[in-house]
């Protein structure tokens, strides 16, 4: 079995996108922080990575990795066994 294809599936959500601003919270004995909503007029959108293999089983995870990190990431996974998890994991960590 060899991975022969890995593709991004961008999904739309039925919300609007959240921007979130850091801010400091008043605290007299340390220093804290939290945030708030900012809003977007943007659609929120979730990442899906789909990896397929020669014998048609599909893998999906989330993730979202920009055009340029997925053909490094193709480019390292492709023809590569699935089942080999430790060797992809060197390959794509270091």
């Amino acid at each position: 079995m060899r991975i022969v294809e890995v593709k991004a599936i961008v999904v739309e959500v039925p919300a609007k996108a959240r921007r979130l601003e850091i801010i400091q919270v008043p605290d007299r004995f340390r220093l804290r922080y939290t945030h708030r909503n900012l809003g977007s007029d943007q659609p929120e959108t979730e990442t899906y990575l789909r990896v397929r293999t020669d014998e048609g089983i599909d893998g999906i995870c989330t993730g979202a990795p920009s055009p340029a990190v997925m053909e490094v990431l193709r480019a390292q996974v492709i023809g590569a066994d699935p089942m080999r998890r430790e060797e992809l994991y060197q390959r794509l960590h270091h």
